[in-house]
């Protein structure tokens, strides 16, 4: 850079010894230009800037220019203050241009053009990134009380395009906090002004990385960040119109999420890597829809994929969701880490394809094949029972619709279908106790309605079926029970006020078939019940 300013510099001297044009405020102008650059450049490092230097070079340009546009002075008056003879630019042009009326009268304002330009240029290419860059910094620690640092800014104030690069944020003790390799934004002027909105081509930022953690005294590592908050002034009424905005493409990629808990008497960590986002054409134009991809990785197991399409006026999304193989026993170390009294173990599938939107005023869910299955589950408490359950597989499914209205909420669930595989129950009691389910099943119709008087429940046909039950222990574990198929039919209804709970039973079928009770380990049969049924 410097040695094109040299070039520029050297270029304007001879044009100027030759042409002798001596054209003393665009000369002034020029040379504070070619100034401000080569000190960016080289002289003045970025932590000498500061806004009087921005201040003084934009007061000196604007005087210059103003003073080109004034009326010019007589012949006589010229002569005396510049001392050398008048229509010397005409004379150029005549000589060299040779540019025809009225084409010769546009030459001075395009020389002044051409300096704003220039002027233009130095201020958005080198001063703005060089006073940033020194700024920033100073300002975070001023606000935060953290270190901060930037490694490059950049800025084209042609394309309307800035990066921010190397950005970081310390803790107290200088660890990182927060940072980002690089943030991108690109403004598209021409779609700007054609849309009459701000239209992004792209907004990217890229590898960040965010470290959160509770201290021991259940404080967090950013608390000490937030400041007072002032007292809010009244807000002006809103006219409910949203901001003219589009965003061709949105992205975060190769995010990392750190989580530190050492409030715990036992520290737990976890680490979310990568974490990728990527949404196109996101706008605020009525009923504008865009595209979703997010997705993100946990360290102990475990990934979460949602895709979608969204909008934001009004307020839509419709796609799916599916978190898969996440560690059940991580998820307690994390959340329950001293407290808990029982302890887990296997891993989850979870899918949902959704529907959210506004039906009129009211907010409107609607969930179609969920799907929340466990493999190798095991619970066992802490208790001196020692209460063991284990299923190697267990599965829920339903279709539900959800609506939000005011103070009402309204829950219709369909097809709802709980199923179960070789279920094991058992405890070291002083008498214990073993129960083992091969096949287990429930399916019922449930809606839910919950308003200001109350909460009501309905569940119109639930029926429950077991095969091949098997009960040891009873009667001091001389006995077992065995039930080879039984199944119950009933609908019910629970009304909640605050003053009273009402159930209310119909419909109600028992039966089961060939129930064998014997004596353990000897062939006496002490009760058979080939069939019974209760209605």
């Amino acid at each position: 850079m410097k040695k094109l300013v040299t070039w520029i510099s050297k270029g304007s001297q001879q044009f100027r010894s030759k042409f002798s044009l001596e054209w003393r405020p665009l000369g002034r102008l020029y040379g504070l230009v070619s100034q401000a650059a080569r000190s960016g450049s080289s002289g003045i490092q970025p932590s000498s800037w500061s806004w009087d230097v921005i201040k003084g070079f934009l007061d000196k340009s604007s005087q210059l220019v103003l003073g080109l546009f004034k009326k010019p002075k007589t012949n006589k008056e010229y002569t005396q203050q510049v001392g050398v003879p008048p229509g010397r630019i005409e004379r150029f042009n005549q000589k060299y241009l040779k540019l025809p009326q009225p084409f010769a009268s546009f030459l001075k304002p395009l020389l002044i053009t051409a300096s704003l330009i220039a002027a233009y240029a130095v201020l958005g290419f080198y001063i703005v990134p060089a006073v940033l860059k020194s700024k920033i910094p100073s300002i975070i620690q001023e606000q935060t009380g953290r270190k901060a640092s930037v490694t490059n800014i950049e800025f084209n104030p042609f394309k309307l395009f800035a990066s921010i690069q190397g950005f970081k944020i310390q803790e107290k003790d200088g660890k990182p906090f927060v940072g980002f390799d690089n943030f991108n934004v690109d403004i598209n002027v021409f779609q700007s002004i054609k849309q009459l909105a701000l239209v992004f081509d792209e907004i990217a930022l890229n590898k960040p990385t965010v470290h959160i953690a509770k201290l021991k005294d259940g404080k967090f590592n950013f608390d000490d960040m937030a400041k007072p908050k002032k007292k809010e002034e009244p807000k002006e009424p809103d006219d409910g119109k949203m901001f003219p905005l589009n965003i061709v493409k949105l992205s975060i990629k190769e995010g990392k999420l750190t989580w530190d808990d050492k409030h715990f008497a036992k520290s737990v960590s976890e680490e979310i890597v990568p974490i990728n986002l990527n949404v196109s054409n996101l706008s605020t134009e009525a009923n504008a829809v865009g595209k979703l991809d997010f997705n993100l990785v946990l360290k102990s197991g475990g990934k979460l994929d949602w895709k979608a399409s969204v909008g934001v006026n009004p307020l839509f999304s419709e796609g799916g969701i599916k978190l898969d193989k996440v560690q059940l026993q991580k998820v307690i170390a994390l959340g329950l880490s001293d407290t808990a009294t029982f302890d887990l173990q296997g891993h989850e599938l979870f899918n949902l394809d959704y529907k959210v939107g506004q039906d009129k005023k009211d907010l409107k869910v609607t969930i179609r094949k969920t799907k929340f299955e466990l493999k190798d589950f095991q619970f066992a408490d802490n208790s001196a029972s020692k209460n063991l359950l284990k299923m190697p597989t267990f599965a829920i499914e339903a279709d539900a619709t959800v609506t939000v209205a005011k103070n009402n909420l309204d829950v219709v669930i369909k097809k709802a279908k709980l199923d179960s595989r070789d279920l094991q129950f058992s405890n070291k009691a002083p008498d214990p106790i073993s129960v083992t389910v091969p096949y287990f099943t429930h399916e019922t119709d449930v809606t839910v309605k919950q308003t200001k008087d109350g909460l009501k429940v309905a569940a119109n046909k639930a029926t429950i079926a077991l095969k091949n039950l098997l009960l040891n222990g009873l009667n001091q574990q001389s006995a077992e029970v065995k039930i080879p198929e039984l199944t119950l039919e009933t609908a019910y209804q629970l009304d909640v006020t605050e003053k009273t709970k009402d159930i209310h039973v119909s419909h109600g079928k028992f039966n089961f078939h060939d129930l064998h009770l014997a004596e353990k380990g000897e062939n006496a049969t002490l009760v058979k019940i080939p069939a019974f049924g209760l209605s």
